[in-house]
């Protein structure tokens, strides 16, 4: 079945598809309007492949209806917030633009942060909302670096 006969199937169901991709922007805005699809940006995917994601954004953010917060190392892999490549000061960008208030926390979890206790479910859930917090209450601070994870 090609994407114009699931998107077709999904429409007449009142089924909005959104796609997640790490395609080059000028792509994934391309991909978007001719086929009538939303786009989910996942910070950390683009920060992974080097991409800018204010350009990003700047591109194709208002067709972006989900939005994960991950933080990846550029050409490796998903790590605690903070503590990769992914801009976190256009966090703040990317929800005005979009008109989202809400994003999705897609974070690594570490066993502990070196040297210290392991965190519980609750005080990791805490220490990634608060980074996402001051990202967006105060974008032009910079993320405090974590960057001594011990990871699972």
């Amino acid at each position: 079945m090609s994407l114009d006969n699931i998107i077709k199937c999904a429409s007449q169901h009142n089924i909005v598809i959104s796609l997640e991709t790490d395609l080059p922007a000028a792509d994934v805005k391309n991909i978007a309007n001719s086929h009538d699809v939303k786009i989910t940006f996942d910070m950390g995917n683009l920060a992974r492949r080097g991409y800018d994601l204010k350009y990003h954004i700047d591109t194709y953010g208002r067709l972006v209806d989900n939005i994960h917060v991950k933080d990846c190392t550029r050409g490796g892999t998903s790590v605690p917030l903070g503590s990769g490549h992914a801009d976190m000061s256009n966090l703040n960008l990317l929800l005005e633009v979009s008109g989202l208030s809400r994003v999705t926390l897609q974070v690594c979890r570490p066993v502990r942060m070196l040297g210290q206790k392991k965190f519980s479910d609750l005080e990791w859930f805490k220490l990634n909302t608060s980074i996402v917090k001051r990202a967006v209450d105060h974008p032009y601070l910079p993320v405090q670096n974590l960057d001594q994870w011990e990871l699972e």
